[in-house]
C-alpha cells in the first residue's frame, strides 16, 4: 500500500490555487492511482497507513487543508474522512472490475433492480418507487457520482470554516 501511495504525485502542493481545487485534485489523483492497482484500496480500509510515502501523503493533504482556515480538529477529521472516501470508492470500483461483468451485463442488472424498485407497493415504499430512476442512474465512468462526493466534502468543509 505504501509503495502504491508513493506513485501519487504531490509535487507543487500546496500551491496558490484555492484550497478547494487543490483538495479535489489530490483526491482525484489518489483515486486514479488506486484504480490503476485494482483492489489495493482494500488494504487501506481499516488501517492507518504509516509508511514513508503515506506520511508524505498525509502531510500534503494536511498542508492543503491548513489553508482553509478550518479548526485543527476539523482538519484531522477531514483527513480521516478523505482517506475513507478514497479507499471505499476505489474498492467499490475494483469490485466491479473483478466481477467479470461487462458493462452491458451490469446495465441489465441495474435495469432489473430499477424495475424491482418500481414494482414495490407504493403505499409502503413511496420514495423507493418514486426515485427508482435516480437511485439506479449509472454514469459509465462513475465520474459524476465521484465528483458529487467531492463537492459534498468540499462544500461541507467550507461551511465549517472559522
Amino acid at each position: 500500500l505504501d509503495h502504491v501511495i508513493g506513485e501519487i504525485d504531490y509535487t507543487g502542493y500546496p500551491d496558490d490555487r484555492p484550497w478547494q481545487e487543490q483538495l479535489k485534485d489530490l483526491i482525484r489523483a489518489a483515486r486514479a492511482t488506486f484504480s490503476a492497482h485494482r483492489d489495493i484500496a482494500r488494504a487501506s480500509l481499516g488501517r492507518i497507513p504509516s509508511g514513508p510515502n503515506s506520511l508524505v501523503s498525509m502531510e500534503t493533504l494536511l498542508a492543503v487543508l491548513r489553508r482553509s482556515n478550518l479548526s485543527d480538529q476539523v482538519i484531522a477529521y477531514a483527513g480521516d474522512l478523505i482517506g475513507l472516501v478514497i479507499g471505499a470508492a476505489s474498492y467499490e470500483e475494483s469490485l466491479f472490475a473483478e466481477s467479470g461483468l461487462d458493462f452491458e451485463e451490469f446495465m441489465r442488472y441495474i435495469e432489473e433492480f430499477r424495475a424491482y424498485l418500481g414494482s414495490l407497493p407504493p403505499d409502503r415504499f413511496p420514495l423507493l418507487v418514486e426515485l427508482a430512476g435516480p437511485l439506479t442512474h449509472v454514469d459509465p465512468g462513475q465520474d459524476a457520482r465521484f465528483e458529487f462526493m467531492l463537492d459534498v466534502i468540499v462544500r461541507g468543509l467550507d461551511s465549517l470554516r472559522d
